[in-house]
C-alpha cells in the first residue's frame, strides 16, 4: 500500500459540469473532453459521470481511449479529436467512434471500409483556424473537397470544428479565429454542406467568448476546476487533492547538506521531514526548494532536490509534527488551500501536465453521498 493518495471530489466535477450547462444554455450540446484517461482521474469512471449529468459527446484523442469506453459501456458518441492510423481505423468504424477528418485521403479511406463493414461510418471535419497542428486549411480548394467528403455515401458528416489556441493570452487572436470558422462554415453550408454541429470552443471560451458557442462546445480543464479568472471561472471547485504522509522527523544540525547534490544547506539548526513522493510520482523535481506542502493547516516549505520517490519539508515551525500526519500537496486540510495552479506556476508547467502526471499514485473517489 502507499502512502500517496489521489483524491478525485466527484460531486465537484459535476457542479463543473453543470456551470458549463448553466453558461452555454440547454440549446447547446455538450462534449467533456475525457482523453489522457480523463486527465488523470480514469476516463470511464469520468465518462460514466458525465453521461449521467447529460453530456451529449465525449472527446477522445486516440482511438484506443475511444474503444476503451466502448469495451466499459460507454454509449455516448465518442469523437477522435487526433490522427487515427491508417491500420487502426477498420475499429474505430467497428466501435462507433466518430472519426475526425483532416485529409481528404483518410475520408476515401473511411469510407470505402465503412462500404465494406456495410455501416455509415460519423465523421467530424478538422479545420486549421491558426493553431496549425491539424486540420484542413480555409481555402477554396478545402470547400469542395469537403463538398465532396459530405456527398460519400458511407459517411455520415455531423459536423465541423476547430481549436483555439490562444484563449489564456490574445484577445484579438480568438477572436480572429472566431470569425474565419464562422465565416468558412457559413460559406460551406450556403454551398449545400450540412453541418448539424458545429463547435470550436475550449474551456476557456466558454467562460469568456460566447460568440464561440456555435451548437457544442467542449470543456476539458474546466471540469477539473481550473479556467479564467473570469467570475464564471471564480465558481469552478477543484477536483483533484494530493496527499501523503510524513515517514520520518529528524534534527538536523546547521550546516547539513539536505538531499542530493547538497544545493539546500541548513543555516541553523531545522526540523526535516520525509515524504515519500518524489517525481516518479508525478511532483515534478523542477518544484525542488520552490514548493510548499500544507501540514496541520500550516503551510511548510519542500527542500532540497526532489527525489525519485522521496522529498524533504521544513516543518520546524510545527514543533508537533510527527510520523504519520498526513501532508497536502495541493488541496484543502483545516481550512488552509493549496491550488494546483500555484503548484504548476512554481514548476514551470500548466496544470494539465500535474494532473496527468501521477501514473502511480492511488486514486480515491468522493462521491456526494459518502461520508
Amino acid at each position: 500500500m502507499s502512502y500517496n493518495r489521489a483524491e478525485y471530489d466527484t460531486e465537484a466535477l459535476r457542479q463543473n459540469l453543470r456551470l458549463v450547462r448553466g453558461l452555454v444554455g440547454p440549446e447547446r450540446k455538450i462534449c467533456p473532453a475525457v482523453k489522457a484517461n480523463g486527465y488523470g482521474m480514469g476516463a470511464v469512471l469520468m465518462a460514466r459521470i458525465m453521461a449521467e449529468e447529460g453530456a451529449d459527446y465525449l472527446a477522445v484523442a486516440v482511438a484506443e481511449e475511444g474503444i476503451e469506453l466502448r469495451k466499459n459501456g460507454i454509449e455516448l458518441p465518442i469523437l477522435v479529436l487526433g490522427g487515427i492510423p491508417e491500420r487502426d481505423l477498420v475499429k474505430a468504424v467497428q466501435y462507433d467512434l466518430t472519426v475526425g477528418i483532416f485529409h481528404f485521403s483518410t475520408a476515401c479511406l473511411v469510407d470505402y471500409i465503412a462500404a465494406k463493414l456495410e455501416k455509415k461510418a460519423k465523421i467530424h471535419i478538422l479545420l486549421d483556424t491558426g493553431m496549425h497542428r491539424l486540420g484542413f486549411l480555409p481555402t477554396e480548394e478545402a470547400k469542395g473537397e469537403i463538398k465532396v467528403i459530405s456527398e460519400m455515401p458511407h459517411l455520415e458528416l455531423e459536423g465541423i470544428f476547430s481549436h483555439l489556441s490562444q484563449t489564456d493570452k490574445s484577445a484579438a487572436f480568438t477572436e480572429k479565429q472566431i470569425a474565419l470558422f464562422s465565416r468558412f462554415t457559413d460559406d460551406l453550408i450556403a454551398a449545400g454542406v450540412a453541418l448539424p454541429i458545429r463547435h470550436l470552443a475550449n474551456s476557456n471560451a466558454i467562460l469568456d467568448y460566447p460568440a464561440a458557442y456555435f451548437d457544442m462546445v467542449r470543456p476539458g480543464i474546466l471540469l477539473h476546476g481550473f479556467g479564467s479568472g473570469s467570475e464564471a471561472g471564480r465558481e469552478l471547485k477543484e477536483v483533484l487533492s494530493l496527499k501523503s504522509r510524513i515517514i520520518r522527523v529528524h534534527d538536523a544540525p546547521a550546516g547539513s547538506e539536505v538531499s542530493y547534490m547538497g544545493n539546500y544547506v541548513t543555516a541553523e539548526a531545522r526540523r526535516i521531514a520525509t515524504v515519500p513522493v518524489g517525481y516518479a510520482d508525478g511532483y515534478f523535481r523542477s518544484l525542488s526548494g520552490k514548493a510548499e506542502m500544507l501540514l496541520r493547516g500550516k503551510r511548510v516549505p519542500q527542500v532540497g532536490n526532489i527525489c525519485m520517490d522521496q522529498c524533504m519539508i521544513d516543518v520546524t515551525d510545527v514543533p508537533d509534527a510527527a510520523v504519520g500526519d498526513e501532508v497536502v500537496l495541493w488541496g484543502v486540510q483545516d481550512g488552509a488551500s493549496l491550488s494546483l495552479s500555484e503548484v504548476a506556476e512554481k514548476a514551470g508547467t500548466i496544470t494539465y501536465e500535474l494532473l496527468t502526471s501521477m501514473k502511480r499514485v492511488p486514486k480515491y473517489y468522493y462521491f456526494e453521498d459518502e461520508d
